[in-house]
């Protein structure tokens, strides 16, 4: 999946004049959060995260719990999606622990949806769910499984049982779930949620459910348009493993390797170089920072860095490329 963005800063002789303007890329994707569990192995979840960070934006913070979930090593593997880092499993001997992570607040206008994904396997019944909400947390919409079979079900608000149809995740199966939530202002809110759907095509939400599609329409009606944070609980004697999650604004965020946005954030004097500071960088891809001197006319953009992300941020010592003391940057991700 190939990201650009393109910022531009103008720099007068030693009086720095700094200015930095977003150019909007053509399609409103925005991963709001990702986590691939890239932690080191037979440690609890508890507290594991980065702060500061666009879809990293708050530490894993556990509530009731009795187990716990614990990172493994290698994650679980999937034909068509890219798996990073390792992933968490639960293998309780009673009930197990709740989670939240937060993330930058998601509003939804009337007919807006957001796009959730992740990695599934149980290998014992188990009582579990993954969920969406907000700090009204009466507004949780997402799935559940329930220790009896090993059956998935959509759910949209606190008390609802969930829906009459369901599907069936196996037992001992890696199953990718991808799961759309839509709000309307004046009707009753839509879930969709796919088993293991063809990565070719964005699938058609609602319709008539199928064995590997819930089709589920309920009103929420507390704060139904707000998203800004993911629950994972499980609650029973049982076994299961989580792994890739993702939360975006479109199908495209949640299918393909997760790449935000990358941003140039700061323009620092450093003599005859500068630094430029960059963040949301995603940790494994390959980076590359382009400059020109001018945006009028014909022109083109100059490679001045490249490098492979190691972290979320970096401070880069570029030379200063100027024509009438401006200079115009960019930086791509893919």
């Amino acid at each position: 999946m190939n990201a650009t963005f393109d910022f531009h800063a103008g720099k007068i002789g030693l009086a720095v004049m700094t200015a930095a303007c977003l150019l909007a890329p053509s399609a409103s994707a925005e991963i709001l959060l990702y986590e691939g569990f890239d932690y080191p192995a037979n440690i609890s979840l508890n507290g594991l995260g980065q702060e500061a960070f666009r879809w990293q934006t708050n530490r894993w913070s556990r509530g009731f719990a009795v187990s716990d979930w614990m990172i493994f090593s290698n994650g679980l593997q999937f034909a068509t999606l890219p798996v990073t880092g390792g992933g968490i499993k639960e293998t309780n001997l009673t009930q197990g622990a709740d989670y939240q992570r937060l993330f930058e607040p998601y509003q939804l206008a009337d007919g807006q949806t957001i796009w959730f994904s992740f990695l599934i396997r149980v290998t014992e019944g188990a009582s579990w769910s993954v969920y969406l909400s907000s700090e009204q947390n009466a507004s949780k919409i997402g799935v559940e499984g329930s220790y009896v079979d090993y059956l998935l079900r959509a759910r949209i608000g606190v008390g609802d049982n969930g829906s009459t149809n369901a599907v069936d995740l196996g037992q001992n199966q890696v199953r990718l779930i991808v799961g759309r939530y839509k709000y309307f202002a004046g009707a009753n809110e839509e879930l969709d949620v796919w088993l293991d759907p063809d990565f070719s095509i964005e699938p058609v939400s609602g319709g008539v459910s199928t064995s590997n599609h819930i089709a589920y329409s309920k009103e929420l009606t507390t704060d139904p348009n707000r998203r800004d944070r993911l629950l994972i609980s499980d609650r029973s004697i049982g076994a299961l493993e989580l792994d890739e999650i993702r939360v975006g604004t479109m199908w495209s965020d949640v299918t393909s390797h997760a790449i935000d946005k990358p941003i140039i954030k700061s323009f620092d004097p450093n003599g005859a170089a500068f630094l430029l500071g960059v963040e949301r960088l995603t940790i494994g891809t390959s980076n590359y920072v382009e400059a020109t001197t001018t945006l009028t006319g014909p022109f083109s953009w100059q490679a001045v860095a490249a490098f492979v992300s190691t972290a979320n941020f970096t401070n880069l010592s570029l030379p200063l490329i100027t024509t009438n003391g401006q200079s115009f940057f960019r930086i791509r991700s893919q």
